[in-house]
């Protein structure tokens, strides 16, 4: 089977275990995204961009960044990660 040339997951506060970042071969272009969200469908919530590069760690960041939402009735932050695996 074809290597991957980037995996993007915009969404890894949905993810009950990081096996599928450990599939992930070296040299992999990732784009990871994840949420300080509490929500019932949200099972690895990150508290900030140090987290998520704890959680996920990349050989090289290229990008890193945070931004925060706020609505009436709830607020909370999303964090980025690019970089190579």
């Amino acid at each position: 089977a074809e290597q991957p040339h980037i995996v993007i997951n915009t969404s890894v506060e949905h993810m009950d275990d990081i096996e599928w970042y450990h599939r992930i071969p070296g040299n992999t272009i990732c784009c990871f995204q994840g949420s300080d969200l509490s929500h019932d469908q949200h099972v690895s919530v990150v508290q900030g961009v140090t987290q998520l590069k704890e959680l996920l760690p990349l050989r090289e960041i290229w990008y890193e960044g945070e931004c925060e939402f706020t609505y009436p009735d709830s607020s909370f932050k999303r964090s980025m990660i690019i970089g190579m695996k």
